[in-house]
């Protein structure tokens, strides 16, 4: 695994790449607070089979601190990122902020997604109860505190057009839910619904199920990755 940065129109974006060729592309995009480091099993157990690409989104990981966190410009830098590396389409799987991320790319980018994966993404209604981003922890953070108030912002009062755009995704989606997660089950489930090839995977645990529960987490993956490819 290659640690890497690329500049995409003037923000730098650290990654990770198994710069293997030849193979369908994974790429991963974590949640908030998070990097590209907390994908560290999911590479080892499927970098044989795939080339795996995970993302540092801006203000994460060695990625630039930027003075706007929409997320529409996070979904700008996934396909700008993907654009620069030459990467036409890729199986995308998204943890939490990460997941919306890839959910809004996959409305935006139709084509350049094969099949989608949201590992407890929020769905783009507004939050219940409301989201509030809390008093920054003392010392000093592996990410730039400042995301808080924006994605709080963006998950309780979203942009409408985000919901209307779910229909159209005409990808696979699997949406992988804990069932001790705090997002609300009831908005999931509409999400998946919504969606045109929607399926709803819940497992006994809460919003980091990659790291709590890998075991269970990567047997879904298994039969998303594994059967077909």
């Amino acid at each position: 695994m290659t640690d890497r940065i690329v500049d995409v129109d003037g923000v730098n974006l650290g990654y990770r790449d198994t710069e293997t060729s030849g193979l369908p592309v994974l790429l991963l995009i974590h949640g908030l607070g998070a990097s590209s480091v907390t994908w560290q099993r999911v590479v080892a157990r499927y970098r044989d089979r795939l080339r795996i690409v995970a993302l540092d989104l801006r203000g994460h990981g060695r990625s630039t601190w930027t003075s706007s966190y929409e997320l529409p410009d996070m979904v700008t830098d996934v396909a700008g990122f993907l654009q620069v590396l030459g990467i036409p389409r890729a199986t995308v799987l998204g943890h939490s902020m990460g997941g919306l991320v890839a959910l809004l790319f996959a409305a935006r980018c139709p084509g350049q997604v094969e099949r989608l994966i949201l590992e407890e993404a929020p769905p783009p209604l507004p939050a219940s109860p409301p989201r509030d981003e809390g008093a920054r922890p003392e010392g000093e953070l592996e990410y730039d505190w400042n995301i808080q108030a924006p994605f709080s912002r963006q998950r309780n009062r979203p942009d409408p057009l985000w919901w209307d755009q779910l229909a159209g995704i005409g990808c696979p989606v699997t949406v992988i839910r804990g069932t001790e997660s705090h997002i609300v089950a009831g908005s999931v489930r509409r999400m998946v619904e919504i969606l045109a090839d929607g399926n709803l995977i819940e497992l006994s645990g809460g919003h980091d199920l990659h790291t709590d529960c890998p075991d269970a987490f990567e047997a879904v993956l298994d039969e998303i990755l594994v059967a077909r490819h």
